[in-house]
């Protein structure tokens, strides 16, 4: 179960004046071994429904991967000189990877201070660390790894509230040459923050003991580097009865074009769209990993972190939503099946027309060997007429109800229909009580079974010579 953390400041003080004035020596160095950590997990422990592993480290090496991972050396956050007034100056030797997590350090150094002067104030002097009273580590994936969009899972154990002002943070930075638009520097481009927490909750208006809190910077139009606060929604995650450094959890935020979802062991915690923060960014971020020291923990910090604090992190894990891939096998084998199942249906249909509609009342003709033979008729569509204009030359137009028609033995080139011929190359003449029609040529000197030449009308022809059937026509519907 999650324990309470101390409460009385008075009484964390006292025990710390108490020890100085006994002598105690501060409890310095890295810990050998990590309680808690998932060093040796199967990767399939990384793997999540619906979602792609793009970047990873469980840490389970014996130093820090410097293909992931940029160590920062200067006492500088993004883009501002002296960031507000942070009390730590970053060195990579404040970071160590032991018994398979990220251990990072913030000790305090003895005999240094500084004023303290939140937002501003003066830090020492740049570049030099032995003048900054806490020496901690950051870093970054700033030149390994960035991506837009996705969900990315910190499972961490962050230090005691103890320490005023201690401010671990899982945070995300545009990168200025891949932003869209160009230079989306900070606080111009946003700031995501997974997880941060003060100690004793000294990190400035609004922040609250023992509580992580996550949320979203942007400044939409300020400058690159421009000191100051930006606007945020930094509600807090967790109830502060929870001691958030007694075991691990798992911090994470997913990533859409239109939202971002914080989340803690699983549970949503703070839900962030256009409709409560201006816009949402789309483009690349990369990740920091860092234990800063508020301002707002001065001076009583000088007085009550001798000794060293430690922010693990077990596990790092970025995903994208994944997209759906099928097997290129597979996808041939489906394609071709849908192709076959397409014919055979084809097929049954017209093999299915046909034998119901073999009757005198269709259309069209099959082929034939004999001369004279009367054959059945080809299954068609639509009825056929004829439109006829009697002396006067008005139209009329009667349905046709049946062919006949022979092959000529002399000649396949022929064929006839109620006995009276025409060339099949020659457009249909067909007199007064007669149905003659020509068949297409399909260069194989045969006549074809598909039926003959039906020519499609919107509307029926309209006759110019009376007493003659000028066209056999299908109505077009």
């Amino acid at each position: 179960m999650p324990t309470r953390p101390p409460a009385n400041a008075a009484a964390i003080k006292e025990r710390a004046a108490a020890r100085r004035r006994a002598g105690a020596t501060p409890r310095r160095g890295f810990p050998q071994s990590v309680p808690g950590s998932t060093k040796g997990a199967s990767s399939k422990d990384a793997r999540q429904p619906g979602w792609e592993l793009t970047f990873s480290d469980e840490f389970d090496g014996d130093a820090l991967d410097l293909s992931k991972w940029r160590p920062k050396v200067n006492e500088s956050a993004p883009g501002l000189e002296r960031h507000g007034g942070q009390q730590q100056f970053y060195v990579p030797e404040m970071c160590k990877v032991v018994d398979g997590a990220l251990v990072i350090g913030t000790r305090r150094q003895r005999g240094v201070r500084t004023a303290a002067t939140p937002h501003g104030g003066a830090v020492g002097h740049r570049g030099r660390g032995d003048q900054y009273p806490f020496l901690s580590c950051w870093v970054d994936t700033k030149e390994a790894f960035t991506q837009t969009y996705g969900r990315v899972e910190i499972r961490a154990k962050i230090p005691e509230s103890k320490c005023p002002g201690v401010w671990p943070q899982h945070w995300m930075l545009p990168d200025p040459e891949k932003s869209v638009p160009k230079r989306a520097c900070w606080p111009l481009g946003g700031q995501i923050d997974i997880m941060q927490s003060y100690g004793r909750g000294l990190g400035g208006p609004g922040t609250r003991a023992g509580t992580v809190e996550s949320g979203y910077h942007f400044a939409p139009k300020a400058e690159c580097g421009a000191e100051g606060f930006s606007r945020s929604a930094y509600p807090p995650m967790m109830d502060p009865a929870i001691d958030f450094s007694a075991d691990f959890h798992t911090y994470a935020v997913e990533w859409s074009k239109d939202s971002l979802t914080f989340t803690v062991d699983g549970h949503p915690v703070h839900h962030l769209t256009r409709f409560n923060v201006p816009i949402i960014p789309r483009w690349p971020f990369y990740l920091i990993l860092n234990t800063a020291v508020s301002p707002f923990g001065m001076p009583a910090a000088l007085n009550q972190c001798d000794d060293d604090m430690f922010h693990y992190v077990d596990y790092v894990r970025v995903y994208k939503r994944a997209s759906a891939q099928v097997n290129a096998d597979v996808w041939r084998f489906l394609s071709f099946s849908v192709v076959v199942l397409i014919t055979f249906v084809a097929a049954s249909v017209c093999t299915l027309r046909r034998a119901f509609n073999r009757d005198v009342d269709d259309y069209g003709i099959i082929d034939g060997d004999d001369e004279d033979e009367d054959v059945d008729l080809l299954a068609f569509d639509e009825d056929l007429y004829i439109t006829h204009a009697d002396e006067f030359g008005t139209a009329t137009h009667k349905p046709v109800k049946a062919f006949s028609y022979s092959v000529n033995d002399d000649d396949d080139s022929t064929i006839s229909f109620n006995r009276r011929r025409t060339d099949r190359t020659e457009a249909a003449t067909p007199l007064i009580g007669d149905v003659a029609l020509a068949l297409p040529d399909d260069g194989t000197g045969r006549f074809r079974s598909s039926g003959p030449y039906i020519r499609r009308r919107a509307n029926p022809p309209k006759s110019s010579r009376p007493g003659v059937y000028s066209d056999v026509w299908a109505r077009d519907e």
